[in-house]
């Protein structure tokens, strides 16, 4: 069984702000902490909540690449943070901030289904961020993915002379790491070609 990546804290506060903590890892156990890891592009953004459950977006992701893991060819990500039914705005720190048409590669874990399950209602105010995320009400997803460690497992795609490069989601500044990483922390920024190989040696290093 995976070991849970985070903990979020909430203060009652008119806006609501939540501290977020992450198990500190290195890149081979962020590969092993992962189903999935892919490179997917952003194809929308929503702003949903759910009564008693930290609001969040729901970024669908159209995957283009799977670096491990079997993943469907779209992802729904889950990224907590944003305005609620009762018209607060929950802030997370180190959560990345997505909008439509970013390239990224993710390292991703499964949403618990209970958290899924119910349906959400469309919040009050608009959501803060550089994507418009249209406020929607209904049945969520039945399958929604997180970043492990959100940011921390976060990388955006640039291209540079015709080169693929994954840079570390800025918002892993606002993150706290706790604990001692098992070798090579992960890199600020790698080219993909080198990310894609590294993933793929260190699943085939750990299969039976």
């Amino acid at each position: 069984m995976r070991r849970p990546t985070l903990v979020l804290l909430a203060l009652t506060l008119p806006a609501t702000a939540l501290a977020t903590t992450v198990l500190r890892q290195s890149f081979d156990q962020l590969v092993d902490r992962s189903e999935v890891v892919v490179h997917a592009v952003v194809e929308s953004v929503e702003a949903r909540a759910v009564p008693g459950q930290v609001p969040f977006r729901l970024v669908r992701l159209r995957v283009m690449d799977e670096l491990a893991g079997h993943a469907p060819a779209t992802i729904f990500l889950r990224l907590p943070g944003g305005p609620d039914d009762r018209g607060l705005i929950a802030q997370v720190a180190g959560v990345p901030d997505l909008a439509e048409r970013d390239e990224v590669v993710a390292f991703l874990e499964r949403v618990p289904a209970e958290m899924t399950a119910p349906p959400t209602v469309a919040p009050v105010l608009e959501a803060p961020g550089r994507s418009h995320a249209a406020r929607v009400a209904g049945a969520q997803p039945h399958e929604q993915w997180y970043p492990i460690g959100f940011s921390y497992g976060t990388w955006i795609v640039e291209h540079e002379a015709g080169e693929a490069i994954a840079v570390r989601d800025p918002h892993v500044a606002g993150l706290h790491a706790a604990g001692d990483a098992a070798g090579e922390l992960p890199p600020e920024r790698i080219s993909l070609a080198a990310m894609s190989a590294r993933v793929h040696a260190r699943r085939a290093a750990e299969a039976p």
